[in-house]
């Protein structure tokens, strides 16, 4: 029978924060890797720290392939920021929320409730209308065209990009959909069909939006590889120093450099 006891340590985090977190439409590894984190930094009092994907994979129960994945997608949405450590990769968790979401674009994830007491469940006293006008109709026109071009700069394949426009607009993603978008966009570029033959698999960008592919990717398990194969792979892709081989370095060591990257 166990028995937790604040003696025995405790985390010490904003409300506002905390809230943050549960409305950010995380996936449930992102969500480990954040709240593993929390529990190296806030959870020791320190604001970051050097964790290693060891760290990483023993903390959430997930492979390190996974957690490196997770780690990127993170770094890419702005959620969570990284330097050079003394020991492993430097993490923190970043404070300013509404940072997350898409950074390269200045895209913020926005309607993030603050905690209050009256007023309003987001803790308004009142809750402000939306007034449809000309400039808001350009505005929101040209936030959606900020938003496609951020998706297009990161899809592999450039064919078709009004079909790929027009696809865009019929979904007209919010920041939160955008982020879940993006974010299986990443992970599905490093799937083993996208890979094969120079990318010769990889559908139209309008195909993948049509068919609402960022679903089954966002889930999707990666295919049937060794944990050394998907290095090999990972390594061509991000244009990183091949398998060196022994006595230079054992393939676990391969794998751990190529997930470090």
């Amino acid at each position: 029978m166990t028995s937790p006891q604040l003696e025995d340590g405790y985390l010490r985090l904003a409300n506002e924060l905390f809230g943050a977190i549960t409305l950010f439409p995380f996936t449930k590894r992102q969500y480990k890797i954040v709240l593993s984190v929390i529990r190296k930094t806030y959870g020791y009092g320190k604001k970051k720290d050097d964790i290693s994907l060891s760290q990483f994979s023993e903390l959430t129960g997930l492979n390190p392939s996974h957690c490196s994945e997770s780690i990127k997608e993170l770094f890419l949405l702005s959620v969570l920021l990284k330097q050079e450590g003394q020991y492993a990769q430097n993490y923190s968790l970043n404070k300013n929320y509404t940072e997350w979401g898409v950074p390269k674009t200045g895209i913020p994830v926005s309607g993030i409730p603050k905690t209050g007491s009256k007023g309003s469940q987001n803790g308004n006293k009142t809750i402000p209308k939306t007034v449809t006008t000309k400039d808001n109709s350009k505005n929101n026109t040209k936030d959606m065209l900020k938003k496609f071009e951020c998706f297009y700069l990161g899809y592999p394949k450039k064919k078709s990009k009004q079909e790929a426009l027009k696809a865009f607009k019929k979904i007209n993603p919010d920041e939160h959909l955008l982020a879940v978008i993006l974010t299986a966009l990443e992970r599905a570029k490093t799937q083993e069909e996208w890979l094969r033959d120079n990318g010769q698999f990889i559908p139209y960008p309008a195909s993948w939006l049509n068919q609402k592919r960022w679903e089954d990717e966002s889930e999707r398990e990666p295919t049937n590889q060794t944990p050394f194969q998907k290095a090999v792979a990972l390594a061509k892709q991000n244009n990183l120093e091949p398998f060196k081989g022994v006595p230079h370095e054992t393939q676990d060591q391969f794998i751990e450099r190529v997930n470090a990257n």
